[in-house]
C-alpha cells in the first residue's frame, strides 16, 4: 500500500512517468543533404500540446490524472515488484594436505549461480526517448510516432484550441506498449573462485604463497517487453488503426506491436582476475619490552575485461537499452610490495609502521601508514592511527561501454516542463586514481567489572573521488551558467533537453568525520536464570562534504537538498540517505543451549526533498527518526546442530512516506534503508560433521 502509487495528489511528491495520448507538434528537418534528399530527421522535439484525455478521462489508455503535473501521467508503481525474483545456488570446498609438520598445500573453492528476474512496466515512447536512437538516422525513419490529420483518431478540435498553428497538421505523440507487454529480462549470474598454494614455516617465518583464479560472468536476456524501436515507430507512425487514447489496440495491431519485441540476449560479459602473491612474516629482534616483528609481502595481478553485446544491442535499437553497445576487450596488469612492523617501544607502548607500493600501467603510488597502542593500565587502552590510501579506478569504471538511460522525473527549469530525460552514463578511460588521507584517535575503557566502551575519532580526506553527477544537478547548474556544467546539457532547437552527460568522472573529493561507539555490557549472570547482556555499536557523522568539479562544497548530512538552495546532494543521489546518528543496539539472554536476541536497528531522522507542489523548491521536508526489531532465538542442546528462528522487523514498522530524489523505481518509501518484505519469519539449522 505505502508504494503502490508514483504520485501523491496532495501534492507531496511526484514520481509520474510517460503515458499515452501526450501530444506534441511534429518538427521534421525541411533542409535537403548533399545529395539534394531532405532526410526524415527532426529539427527539434516540437512543443507540448497536451493530452486530449486530460483530466477526466486518464484511465482510458492507462493512465491517471496527476494533479501535481495537470496532465494525465502513468503511475508504474504497480507494475515494479518491489523486489525482484531471485534464485541463488551456491557450493564451497576445501582441501588440506599436510606435506610435512611446518608445511601444508591447501585448495579453497567456491562457485555460485545467480538468476535474477527483473519485471518493469511496459516500454514508454516519446521523441525524447527515441532521439538517440541511431538506427533511425540508418533507416531514414522519423524518430517519432506521428498521427496525420487523416486518422479517425487525430483529435483536430483539441490541436486547433489548444495549439492553433499545428491544426491540420501532422502531430507526433507519446505511447506506453502495453500490448508489447510488461518488460521483463533475466541476468544470468555465475562466479567462480579458487585460491591454491602453500603455506607453512621456516624457522621462525611464517609464509604462505598462493594463486587465486577469479571469474565472474554476466549474461542478460530480455523476456518481453523490450521492442525494436525503429520497427514499432514505423508500425504505428500515420497507422490508421492506431489508437493513441485507449490501452489496448485491437487484436489484429497488438499482435503486430507484440512481433516488434526482441526476446534473446543483449549482451554477455566476464570479469577475469589471476593473482600469484605472497607474504612471509615473523619475529626478527628482540627489545627490552618485546619481540619485533616484521611482515613482508607482494602481488602480481592480471584483470581482463570482455564484453559481448549481441547484434541487437550494437544497433542502439532495443527500447530501454540506450545507445550502440560494440564488444569490448580491455586488460591490464598490476603489482604491489608491502612491509609492516610491530614495535614494542615499552611494556605499556607499541608501534606499527606500514607501507605498500602499488603499480599499475599509468599510475605508481606509495602509501605509509604508523599507529600506536597505549595501555598505562589493564582497563585502559588508548590508540591512534594515520596514513594515506590510494585507488586505481576499476576496469568496470573505466571500460563500460557509455549508453543513454533515463533520468528520475524532475523539472527542467528552463522549459518548465517536468519529465524523465536521456542521461548518457558510463565508463570514462581518463579517470585519475582516488588517493586518500585518513586518521583515527581513540580508546577502551573498563570503568567498573563487566562495562566495556570503546569511542573512536576518525576523519578521511579522499582526493579525485570517482563518482557521477546527478543529472538534475547538472540541468539546473548549466541553466545557472556554471560553465563547468553547461557543455554537459544537449537541447534542440526549441530549447528541449535531447541529452545529458553524466559518465564516471573524477569530482574534487570527500572530507567526512565521525565518531564510533561501541558499548557492551554484562548486565548479570546468575546460576538459575541464565545471563543477561547489552550491546550498542553506532556512528555519528560530525562532516561529510563533498567538493563538486566545480569547486563547490556540499555539506550532505542528514538532508537530500542543500538548505535554501534546493540543490540536489550529489553524495545523497549516489548512495542514499547519509543519517547523522545510526545504531544498533542489542539485549541478549543465555541459559545453556538456549539463546534469544532482541536487536533495535535505528537511524536519526533527516531532511527530505522539497515538495511537489513546492513553489520554490527550497522547502526540504523532515522525515522523522526510524527504528525496526527484531528477535532471534536459538538452541545448540544437540551435539554439532544449531537451530535459530527469527523475526525480521517484528512490528511490521511500515516506512515513512518520503520524497527522496526520484531516483528508484519503487515510490513511497526508500530502498536504501528500509525493506519491502516487512515482518518476516525465517528458520536455520547447521550441523557440523
Amino acid at each position: 500500500s505505502y508504494a503502490g502509487t508514483s504520485w501523491e495528489n496532495g501534492g507531496l511528491r511526484d514520481n509520474s512517468a510517460t503515458p499515452s495520448g501526450a501530444l506534441r507538434t511534429f518538427a521534421p528537418n525541411t533542409t535537403p543533404n548533399a545529395g539534394g534528399v531532405i532526410p526524415n530527421t527532426l529539427l527539434s522535439q516540437g512543443s507540448g500540446i497536451g493530452n486530449p484525455l486530460a483530466p477526466n478521462n486518464c484511465a482510458q489508455n492507462g493512465s491517471a490524472w496527476d494533479a501535481n503535473a495537470g496532465t494525465c501521467r502513468f503511475n508504474a508503481s504497480p507494475f515494479v515488484p518491489l523486489v525482484p525474483e531471485v534464485k541463488r545456488e551456491n557450493v564451497s570446498a576445501n582441501f588440506r594436505f599436510k606435506l610435512n609438520d611446518s608445511a601444508e598445500f591447501f585448495i579453497d573453492a567456491f562457485d555460485s549461480h545467480q538468476l535474477t528476474d527483473t519485471k518493469e512496466q511496459p516500454s514508454p515512447y516519446s521523441v525524447s526517448f527515441m532521439a538517440p536512437d541511431v538506427a533511425f538516422g540508418t533507416k531514414n525513419i522519423y524518430p517519432a510516432i506521428i498521427i496525420s490529420p487523416t486518422s479517425p483518431y487525430y483529435p483536430g478540435a483539441f490541436i486547433a484550441a489548444n495549439a492553433p498553428s499545428a491544426a491540420g497538421k501532422p502531430v507526433t505523440v507519446s505511447y506506453r506498449a502495453f500490448d508489447g507487454g510488461g518488460r521483463e529480462h533475466q541476468d544470468v549470474a555465475d562466479q567462480s573462485h579458487l585460491v591454491t598454494g602453500f603455506r607453512g614455516a621456516v624457522k621462525d617465518y611464517d609464509y604462505e604463497v598462493a594463486y587465486t583464479h577469479n571469474v565472474s560472468s554476466v549474461a542478460e536476456n530480455t523476456e518481453s517487453g523490450y521492442q525494436s524501436m525503429t520497427a514499432l515507430a514505423s508500425l504505428l507512425s500515420n497507422n490508421n488503426a492506431f489508437n493513441p487514447f485507449t490501452q489496448y489496440q485491437t487484436p489484429a495491431l497488438a499482435a503486430q506491436i507484440k512481433a516488434t519485441n526482441y526476446n534473446g540476449n543483449m549482451i554477455n560479459s566476464v570479469m577475469t582476475t589471476d593473482t600469484a602473491d605472497g607474504k612471509i612474516s615473523g619475529e626478527v629482534f628482540k627489545l627490552p619490552a618485546g619481540a619485533v616483528t616484521l611482515a613482508l609481502g607482494g602481488s602480481l595481478k592480471n584483470e581482463n575485461l570482455n564484453l559481448q553485446p549481441s547484434t541487437a544491442f550494437q544497433s542502439g535499437d532495443i527500447s530501454g537499452y540506450g545507445l550502440q553497445v560494440l564488444p569490448l576487450s580491455a586488460s591490464r596488469h598490476s603489482s604491489s610490495l608491502f612491509a609492516e612492523t610491530n614495535i614494542p617501544l615499552f611494556k605499556s607502548l607499541e608501534a606499527g609502521i606500514a607501507v605498500r607500493r602499488d603499480e599499475y600501467p599509468n599510475t605508481t603510488s606509495t602509501n605509509p601508514k604508523i599507529n600506536f597502542r597505549f595501555s598505562p593500565v589493564q582497563e585502559a587502552v588508548f590508540r591512534a592511527s594515520y596514513g594515506t590510501g590510494f585507488r586505481e579506478a576499476s576496469m568496470q569504471e573505466l571500460y563500460t561501454p557509455q549508453a543513454v538511460g533515463t533520468s528520475a522525473n524532475f523539472k527542467d527549469p528552463k522549459t518548465g516542463v517536468a519529465n524523465q530525460f536521456n542521461v548518457l552514463g558510463g565508463g570514462n578511460t581518463n579517470l585519475k586514481p582516488e588517493n586518500s588521507e585518513q586518521a583515527s584517535i581513540g580508546m577502551v575503557l573498563q570503568p567498573i567489572k563487566n562495562l566495556t566502551f570503546s569511542v573512536d575519532y576518525w576523519k578521511i580526506r579522499i582526493s579525485d573521488l570517482i563518482t557521477t553527477i546527478d543529472p538534475q544537478f547538472i540541468v539546473d547548474q548549466a541553466f545557472a551558467g556554471n560553465s563547468t556544467y553547461t557543455g554537459l546539457v544537449q537541447r534542440d532547437a526549441a530549447g528541449n533537453i535531447t541529452q545529458i552527460t553524466s559518465t564516471n568522472l573524477n569530482a574534487g573529493g570527500v572530507s567526512t568525520s565521525g565518531i564510533d561507539l561501541d558499548v557492551r555490557w554484562l548486565i548479570a549472570k546468575t546460576a538459575n536464570y541464565g545471563t543477561y547482556g547489552a550491546h550498542l555499536n553506532g556512528t555519528y557523522l560530525t562532516k561529510f562534504d563533498e567538493k563538486l568539479p566545480d569547486g563547490s562544497i556540499q555539506p550532505s548530512i542528514g538532508a537530500t537538498i542543500m538548505p535554501g538552495t534546493g540543490t540536489v546532494l550529489n553524495a545523497v543521489s549516489a548512495g542514499g540517505i547519509l543519517n547523522r546518528w545510526k545504531h544498533v543496539l542489542t539485549f541478549d539472554w543465555r541459559y545453556g543451549p538456549y539463546a534469544v536476541a532482541l536487536t533495535q536497528n535505528f537511524q536519526s531522522g533527516y531532511w527530505d526533498n522539497a515538495r511537489a507542489d513546492s513553489a520554490t523548491g527550497t522547502d526540504a521536508q523532515h522525515v522523522g527518526s526510524f527504528s525496526t526489531w527484531d528477535i532471534q532465538g536459538s538452541y545448540t542442546g544437540v551435539k554439532n546442530l544449531t537451530l535459530r528462528a527469527g523475526l525480521k522487523n517484528m512490528f511490521n514498522r511500515l516506512p515513512p512516506d518520503v520524497i527522496t530524489l526520484n531516483q528508484y523505481f519503487q515510490t513511497g518509501y526508500d530502498p536504501t534503508y528500509y525493506d519491502p518484505h516487512g515482518m518476516f519469519g525465517y528458520l536455520n539449522a547447521t550441523y557440523k560433521f
